[in-house]
């Protein structure tokens, strides 16, 4: 068998330069094809190790924050651009940067030593281009509400959840616009939050969804599908005196112009039940107890 050479690149490795001096291996294949423009934005989680010591020294998941960078405006090193480029949503990534690419002769102190080869481990989240005028991010946020819709339907909710975000992230500060976009706005992101609620709700992440869903009630304070799945967390989790109590706070000012309020009615009634029926078996243990 012929002894295989020191500088010889495993099979699993990318070379994303002509040098090989920043190289890709793909650990988890992304969703589809679409890949980040070259002055686009991105969110991604990053972790970033020191390659000879694996020492990491920065990490978006410790943060528990992703990170949003904006192509082409040198937010991150050259390598790891480089690497974004090529890179679809939901794909995991490990991004090899020799020091040309990573931080330099000089490093990064006192973080980074002195040329100093680099590991990051990525994941792309979601992605989506630069938008200026009303119309074309109320069309963006159209467009990234579809995409979630699409992954949220073939069981990627991470990945919904995010291309959520973005979508409604376009839209937070528009106002400079006319009327009707204004309130196409209002509506979008109220859809897109309900729609970020459902994600977290199937991830079982009661806690993130419930500041959506009264986020929602803020802007829209009849709204149903809000009061609902707010009474559907307290189900889950069991707390559901606050639960109550928004109901009842919604139902006392309901608007005659607003839709129907019969679902969260029907989850009024419901609560009280459980909160009785929980209650009962609270009581049931206590007693045997101390029998």
């Amino acid at each position: 068998m012929a002894a295989v050479k020191q500088d010889a690149i495993p099979a699993d490795l990318i070379n994303l330069t002509d040098d090989a001096k920043v190289q890709k291996r793909i650990l988890q294949q992304g969703i589809g094809e679409n890949k980040p423009s070259k002055f686009g934005c991105v969110k991604i989680h990053l972790d970033s190790y020191k390659y000879k010591s694996g020492a990491k020294f920065d990490s978006t998941m410790d943060h528990g924050v992703p990170m949003t960078v904006e192509l082409s405006l040198g937010q991150v090193v050259d390598g790891l651009e480089r690497a974004l480029l090529t890179m679809t949503v939901g794909e995991e990534a490990e991004v090899l940067c020799s020091y040309q690419y990573a931080y330099g002769e000089e490093g990064q102190y006192p973080l980074v030593p002195r040329k100093c080869k680099i590991k990051f481990h990525v994941k792309m989240l979601a992605m989506w281009d630069k938008v200026d005028t009303p119309r074309d991010r109320l069309d963006l946020a159209i467009a990234k509400k579809a995409e979630g819709t699409g992954y949220l339907n073939k069981g990627y909710h991470v990945e919904a959840l995010h291309a959520y975000i973005a979508g409604r992230s376009v839209l937070l500060d528009l106002w400079a616009c006319l009327p009707e976009e204004l309130d196409e706005s209002k509506a979008l992101t109220l859809a897109l939050s309900l729609n970020m609620s459902m994600c977290h709700m199937k991830m079982e992440q009661w806690k993130e969804a419930q500041p959506i869903l009264h986020y929602v009630l803020k802007r829209d304070p009849w709204n149903v599908k809000a009061y609902y799945r707010l009474g559907q967390i307290a189900m889950k989790t069991e707390e559901y005196e606050e639960a109550i109590q928004c109901i009842k706070t919604g139902l006392s000012d309901w608007s005659k112009d607003a839709e129907e309020p019969t679902l969260v009615v029907q989850m009024g009634l419901a609560l009280e039940k459980e909160k009785e029926r929980a209650l009962k078996n609270k009581t049931q243990v206590y007693r045997r107890m101390f029998n």
